[in-house]
């Protein structure tokens, strides 16, 4: 998984406050109107709109998130059943009203010469545009194509993943650090309405350099004897493993911190299946040590020499890999993780 890196962060806070005041102030009314039957929605509206509450909500980061749900869970109110949904709860949808948000606010004629034509003042295209995100933050298998809408013309903006799922904590539909850009297949297909408290939140971490992706290729070489493993790499076997792997054995040796980290680690590798999603793609291995077989250090060199003003080594492997090298950039790229810690196991890349 890839830690998203919040770019501009008090400038998207500033805009999605005042973008979601707007929709409460909107939506309030109605609100109210649709509860009157019943009181024992009062305290949950008391505590919104109690001292910065409300701003907390929409732009506290996940351990802000995590306090609110505990404070409303003190409020104990009945219709946050987890077993069942009640009207109060199809209302509070309501009034943090997502559509609202994900199809966005409309600009006036005149705005829209000011950013390329963009339809939109605020909302999902805007906010997954200012983050610069490029790929599904969860698996790192998909792009996340983004084509914005102009007059009647559709357009593509990508999902928004509700960390916390809208269906068990519909008050924090707008939260900001609840929206993690994905695409459909983490969001709608694996993921859907898993109770987070146990995931690793994007925009808290990734994986980084304590779980990286390695195959048993060396294992197998045992076994088997090193012609087995150029057949693999031919592609006439394929039975190696691509695994995801505590390196440096946080589960046994972390302190309590690390534990933890851990935990959420392995769980969103099991509800995103990230080893079985991962499964499918040994050719695109096997093609990485293949390119390290032809293009040797030699050649490399060769490279560097006849082109000392454009190339270090790393940079020719880059761009020999297709691939990025620096944590804050694997977003970029599709498979990008899996490539960096390929090249790391087999000693490719210093």
């Amino acid at each position: 998984m890839i830690k998203i890196t919040l770019k501009e962060s008090e400038k998207i806070e500033k805009i999605h406050l005042e973008f979601c005041k707007k929709i409460f102030d909107k939506n309030i009314g109605n609100f109210i109107k649709a509860c009157d039957t019943e009181t024992s929605w009062r305290p949950f509206l008391d505590f919104i709109v109690e001292g910065k509450n409300f701003e907390r909500l929409i732009i506290g980061k996940q351990v802000e998130l995590v306090k609110i749900i505990e404070e409303i869970k003190d409020c104990k109110l009945s219709f946050f059943d987890k077993n069942k949904k009640t009207d109060i709860c199809e209302n509070i949808l309501k009034l943090f009203h997502f559509k609202s948000f994900y199809y966005g606010e409309k600009k006036k004629k005149k705005e829209k010469n000011k950013n390329n034509g963009d339809e939109e003042s605020w909302g999902a295209y805007q906010y997954v545009k200012m983050l610069g995100i490029k790929t599904c933050p969860y698996c790192n298998l998909n792009y996340l194509t983004m084509i914005p809408r102009k007059g009647k013309g559709g357009g593509l903006t990508p999902d928004l993943d509700h960390f916390f799922p809208k269906s068990k904590h519909p008050y924090l539909a707008l939260s900001l650090y609840n929206l993690i850009p994905s695409c459909s297949n983490c969001n709608s297909r694996l993921k859907r309405s898993e109770d987070a408290a146990e995931l690793l939140n994007p925009f808290e971490g990734g994986f980084g350099e304590d779980f990286q992706f390695r195959t048993n290729l060396d294992d197998v070489e045992s076994i088997y004897g090193a012609a087995y493993k150029i057949k693999q790499l031919n592609g006439e076997k394929d039975k190696f493993l691509i695994k995801i792997n505590d390196i440096h054995e946080l589960e046994k040796n972390g302190n309590e911190s690390k534990k933890s980290f851990v935990k959420k680690v392995n769980n969103n590798k099991k509800i995103f299946k990230l080893e079985q999603q991962y499964e499918f793609h040994k050719d695109y291995v096997r093609e990485i040590l293949h390119k390290e077989m032809i293009y040797s250090k030699t050649r490399i060199e060769d490279l560097q020499d006849n082109f000392p003003d454009l190339f270090t080594e790393n940079e020719v492997r880059r761009s020999l890999f297709s691939t990025y090298f620096e944590e804050k950039e694997l977003h970029k790229r599709p498979l990008s993780k899996l490539t960096k810690d390929i090249l790391n196991e087999f000693k490719i890349v210093k």
